[in-house]
């Protein structure tokens, strides 16, 4: 006997101790179904999002091709000539450009820096001379001399 009057080696039947041990198994088989439930529920979201990400990558695609479609020059060309009846423009339009006023300034504007006569490099220089050497200065023209 123990201090609270339960007599221990009397609560310790075989039949509970069977029940106790069936209520165990089945918590832990319950635990394991939940444990495969959630397994297969996450691999049904995978499968889910992989067939999602291969329907996007789809339409990825064809975005491309219909991209690259439109922004083929040729492509753009016949089909402003042959949907749009729209046609080169083989004239050459002038434009005049009209005179501004006098008090229209386009100069650089004051403090703007003003602009630097660049040296010219030594192998501009050198260009320059063997342009000279090749193509020599046309001759001066012909004076009438003072004396007559």
């Amino acid at each position: 006997r123990t201090a609270s009057g339960v007599d221990l080696a009397g609560g310790l039947r075989p039949a509970r101790l069977l029940l106790a041990a069936l209520i165990g198994a089945f918590v832990l088989a319950l635990l394991y179904v939940l444990q495969i439930q959630s397994l297969v529920q996450i691999g049904a979201e995978i499968a889910k999002l992989e067939e999602d990400f291969a329907a996007e990558s789809i339409k990825q695609e064809s975005l491309r091709v219909e991209l690259a479609t439109l922004h083929d020059l040729s492509a753009v060309e016949r089909r402003a000539l042959l949907d749009l009846d729209m046609t080169t423009n083989d004239r050459r339009s002038v434009v005049p450009i009209p005179t501004l006023p006098d008090a229209i300034d386009l100069s650089d504007p004051p403090w703007s820096e003003p602009p630097r006569l660049t040296e010219l490099h030594w192998w501009q220089q050198a260009l320059i001379r063997l342009n000279e050497l090749i193509q020599p200065a046309p001759p001066l023209p012909a004076t009438s001399s003072p004396r007559g």
